[in-house]
């Protein structure tokens, strides 16, 4: 699945305090004296409460979308925030490493398809002509068209590809309200908000992999097999990586 496309309800300053306790609702509003701006509250079905408040400047554009705004937290990111970023670093970056291994095996399956004297310099560098030439292959006659069509239907019913699109090309969020949150920006089409969950990102590189495995089954291929290793003397850092907050994130 995706993360979906939210429909957030018109701005309002005064939230919907009938609703379950969210602490990602102000308490008191005093943080924003001065401020000015708009409160935005929304609500999402089985997703905390949330709200912001939008300020904008002089009139760059005539139409303002959730999606374009720069963000930051009052006060400066929290223990919880640096968390939620780990978090994004982790699945995205999951994201992004299996897709790197999906678009080598589907070179592979063309070298090994066109020509014994073709070689990685020979095929294409982007996702859709990979899948272009992919696409002819499994059109074809020959003995890998019907397992490599299975393929690739399977990929085309699991949105492998939007998955990958929208991992790499979204701005996250960097700040935690509740959610799993990204602006995508499709080519030639305004911005959309997008939310979810830690278990949706987490399935969609899971998808990936497994789509990764299914790709592996088409063609036989030299392998690299490291030796066995004594886990107590594997010498791996827990990394952690430090996001500093630019001048836009940090409460002036």
């Amino acid at each position: 699945m995706s993360v979906g496309t939210r429909t957030v309800p018109p701005m309002t300053d005064t939230p919907n305090l009938d609703g379950p306790p969210s602490p990602y609702v102000e308490r008191d509003a005093s943080w924003r004296d001065g401020l000015g701006g708009e409160v935005f509250n929304v609500e999402v079905e089985d997703m905390p409460r949330w709200q912001c408040l939008l300020t904008i400047v002089e009139d760059p554009q005539e139409r303002y979308d959730l999606s374009t705004f720069r963000v930051k937290r009052s006060g400066g990111a929290t223990p919880g925030d640096h968390q939620y970023r780990q978090n994004v670093f982790v699945l995205v970056g999951a994201i992004t490493v299996a897709a790197g291994h999906i678009e080598a095996e589907m070179k592979r399956i063309i070298v090994a398809e066109e020509s014994e004297s073709a070689g990685f310099a020979d095929v294409p560098s982007t996702w859709s002509a990979l899948v272009d030439r992919l696409t002819a292959i499994a059109d074809g006659d020959g003995m890998l068209a019907e397992p490599l069509r299975a393929v690739l239907d399977w990929g085309a019913e699991q949105k492998v590809a939007e998955i990958r699109h929208a991992a790499v090309h979204s701005a996250w969020w960097v700040f935690d309200a509740g959610h799993v949150h990204r602006s995508r920006f499709k080519n030639k089409s305004n911005g959309s908000t997008q939310m979810g969950t830690w278990e949706q990102v987490a399935q969609q590189s899971e998808t990936l992999f497994e789509y990764l495995d299914r790709l592996q089954t088409i063609v036989p291929w030299p392998m690299a097999t490291l030796p066995p290793i004594d886990p107590d003397e594997q010498v791996v850092p827990d990394l952690r990586l430090e996001f500093h907050d630019g001048p836009q994130r940090r409460e002036s």
